[in-house]
């Protein structure tokens, strides 16, 4: 059996030199300029899997990590499609689960009612939730100029929930008493 490395398609090179004039190719032959909502929703998509990939160097929790790297795995994929004028995958089934797996994490802690200072022990978690918030902010824009679908309106809902669940994870991650603002 080949591996998901072995199925991949490689890359002749990475250097074009096509985005040089400020424009980048996004599907199908068009160019956009890399100013553009869109490409700024495609960027903030991509700081987001970098914060969810930093966060998840944070958990021993096997069954956390799965998470986070399955939320990974499902934001890519939003991202890929949506911007590829493509349906996504998103369901609603898709939000219930974050849902669910935040409320797991509420019931096994005491979730201060103040804000809490950023600290070593929190901070991928507070980086990665401001980064998500971020990202649907840009994806609120892309909407705004673009109109609204369901899927689109599913994938902020989703960012909104994703945003909470950091919010929270941040606590179950938290060594010692947090310092309360």
């Amino acid at each position: 059996m080949k591996s998901h490395q072995q199925n991949r398609q490689k890359m002749s090179k990475v250097t074009t030199k096509q985005g040089d004039g400020g424009k980048t190719l996004v599907r199908q032959g068009i160019r956009l300029s890399k100013a553009s909502i869109e490409i700024e929703a495609i960027g903030m998509f991509d700081e987001l899997q970098v914060a969810l990939g930093g966060l998840n160097s944070y958990y021993s929790d096997p069954q956390i990590n799965r998470f986070i790297t399955k939320v990974q795995r499902r934001t890519f994929s939003f991202v890929s499609s949506l911007f590829k004028g493509e349906t996504t995958a998103l369901s609603n089934k898709d939000i219930t689960e974050l849902e669910e797996f935040q409320i797991k994490l509420e019931q096994s802690m005491a979730i201060p009612a103040d804000w809490v200072l950023t600290t070593p022990d929190n901070f991928a978690c507070q980086y990665a939730r401001i980064t998500c918030r971020k990202t649907e902010r840009a994806v609120v824009k892309f909407m705004d100029e673009f109109g609204t679908n369901p899927n689109n309106a599913r994938l902020q809902v989703y960012l909104n929930r994703l945003s909470d669940f950091l919010w929270v994870s941040g606590f179950f991650i938290y060594k010692g008493t947090p310092e309360l603002l």
